[in-house]
């Protein structure tokens, strides 16, 4: 047990490693379609079909105001590769 919390520790910090160092801006290739006051990017969202752009991201997170999800950048590469995050 103590040898499984050590790994699960040790998973978790390099999961945090990986997210403090990614910009969602650079890993998020879809148009903007406008972009808010506070700086986050609008668009088509890449999960489904629409036509008005219901997918917001900045820097460090996403949402997709149509099918109510989001998260951070390694949520979107699992969720973009069709893969869970423990992949």
């Amino acid at each position: 047990e103590v040898q499984q919390k050590n790994k699960q520790n040790n998973l978790r910090q390099i999961i945090d490693a990986i997210k403090s160092r990614v910009n969602l801006n650079d890993l998020i290739t879809i148009p903007v379609t406008k972009t808010s006051p506070d700086g986050d990017s609008w668009g088509i969202c890449p999960f489904h079909k629409e036509k008005t752009g219901s997918f917001k991201w900045n820097a460090k997170n996403w949402y997709c105001f149509g099918e109510g999800c989001g998260g951070d950048a390694i949520d979107f590469y699992a969720k973009i590769n069709r893969i869970s995050i423990l992949d």
